[in-house]
């Protein structure tokens, strides 16, 4: 009875709905094609599943002690944690995890690197400024000089980050340490290290790390949660996938 009140709104949920007319219906029909799309759906919106798709994904990016990183020419904070949300009379910048910028901003005052640079990722269709620039104002407003601060240009995804970062270091910084999560770390290394530089690897908001599951009869029940954050996790294996072929066959 303990979990009654939470099992009932997911049973009645319209995912479980969905799904359970669904493998009714191709069950019924024979319609295996159905019952099959069914039932990886169902896989993918249990919580057991994205458990062990993230923790796969992190497996090559341990946690690691910022007193253990050796000094490099610049901290490199790529972009995706800030947004504008839209209310009536204004915009407002809204965060979401911010580890990276924090992250970054402990690596700057300790002295890991003599810049920081943000990447000018889009908050939004219409913002006219970019996510660097917020993120180098909040990190000033930390007590870190401006003059030690670097934006790139706007840039649209990981791979234009690399080629950015690049551009706004040409004058020799070559050894960085790239701040990013730790589910995109290896993807990330690859396209930098493709524009020549040497990277070392500070990964930001761990999700699995070496948590064990903790999964109980609600683990078992589909939920619009578990099925995004596998949508999720899965957006990253075909990230990692693509850019893999692309370096593979030198597109």
């Amino acid at each position: 009875m303990i979990y009654l009140h939470k099992i009932l709104p997911l049973l009645f949920s319209p995912l479980t709905l969905l799904l359970t007319a669904s493998l009714f219906y191709s069950f019924k029909k024979r319609i295996w094609q159905l019952g099959l799309a069914s039932l990886i759906v169902v896989l993918f919106s249990l919580e057991v599943t994205p458990y062990y798709l993230w923790k796969a994904l992190e497996l090559d990016t341990p946690p690691v002690m910022a007193a253990d990183l050796e000094e490099a020419d610049a901290i490199v904070v790529l972009s995706g944690m800030v947004g504008i949300i839209h209310l009536p009379h204004e915009k407002r910048v809204q965060w979401g995890p911010a580890d990276r910028f924090f992250k970054g901003v402990k690596l700057k005052k300790i002295n890991k690197a003599k810049k920081l640079i943000f990447t000018g990722g889009a908050l939004s269709n219409t913002a006219k400024i970019t996510e660097g620039e917020i993120l180098k104002k909040t990190a000033i407003e930390m007590g870190i000089p401006s003059h030690e601060i670097f934006v790139t240009p706007f840039v649209k995804n990981t791979a234009e980050e690399a080629i950015a970062v690049r551009s706004l270091t040409d004058s020799g910084a070559r050894r960085i340490i790239l701040v990013t999560s730790s589910f995109h770390m290896k993807r990330a290394t690859l396209l930098f290290e493709q524009q020549g530089f040497s990277v070392s690897k500070f990964p930001a908001d761990i999700k699995i790390g070496s948590r064990s599951p903790n999964f109980n009869l609600l683990s078992f029940v589909p939920s619009t949660s578990s099925l995004h954050s596998s949508f999720e996790a899965t957006r990253e294996y075909l990230g990692r996938t693509y850019y893999t072929l692309r370096t593979y066959f030198k597109i």
